[in-house]
């Protein structure tokens, strides 16, 4: 049996009503996706604002790639959206465990996780090193309190 080692990290759309400002590249995702591809794992960054994809059309996009494990950020102005995200994400792999980072979801973890359960996980601060111990969960079965 291969384990299916497919990782989806969103960056979430932006509100109509956010004004617009200069799209940077979304650094932390980068940053992940650099430690996830370097230890085995094919990553996909979905840009959603860069490449004006909407939360239906993520759908698509998650879809097709089928990961295991949907990463998203969280910034306050954003974090409807980023909601938004991971309901998508369950709803369209059901079985993905999805993992919230960012600002917001790091100074408001409990209340991230209590009101919005398609939410599974937080990661506070720099998530490098926990997101990897995570996406590796299922092949060494180390438990969530041990990460």
């Amino acid at each position: 049996m291969t384990v299916n080692r497919k990782v989806a990290l969103v960056n979430p759309p932006l509100p109509v009503d956010i004004g617009h400002h200069p799209q940077f590249p979304p650094l932390g995702l980068a940053y992940m996706a650099a430690v996830l591809d370097q230890n085995g794992f094919e990553v996909r960054i979905i840009d959603c604002p860069v490449n004006g994809i909407t939360h239906e059309q993520l759908k698509a996009e998650l879809q097709s790639f089928r990961p295991t494990l949907i990463g998203t950020g969280s910034m306050t102005p954003t974090i409807e959206s980023a909601f938004k995200v991971a309901q998508v994400a369950k709803e369209v792999c059901p079985n993905a465990i999805v993992v919230m980072g960012g600002p917001h979801a790091t100074y408001c973890d409990k209340e991230v996780l209590t009101n919005d359960k398609s939410v599974d996980i937080i990661v506070r601060g720099e998530g490098e090193k926990t997101l990897l111990e995570l996406a590796k969960q299922s092949e060494t079965g180390t438990k969530l309190a041990d990460i």
